[in-house]
């Protein structure tokens, strides 16, 4: 995270999820008054974080029409 102030402007520098920045642009809206300019570009490819995992895969399950919940290693004995 880098926050740099140049005047009455602030520039924060930061990586952050995509999945965490569908509502972005709103929330800075909303929060400077429809002041705040925003950019984003690709920085890499990671793991999806540990808290933000299981919810992810509910709702890629749940837009493929499957179950929310992954199968359990014993859902498939006896196939």
């Amino acid at each position: 995270l880098q926050v740099l102030q140049q005047g009455p402007v602030v520039r924060i520098i930061a990586e952050i999820p995509v999945a965490e920045t569908f509502d972005l642009a709103e929330q800075l809206r909303g929060a400077t008054a429809g002041k705040a300019i925003w950019g984003q570009e690709f920085s890499r490819w990671a793991p999806v974080p540990d808290s933000m995992l299981m919810d992810l895969v509910r709702k890629i399950r749940e837009r493929k029409g499957l179950k929310p919940e992954p199968p359990k290693p014993e859902d498939f004995i006896g196939f």
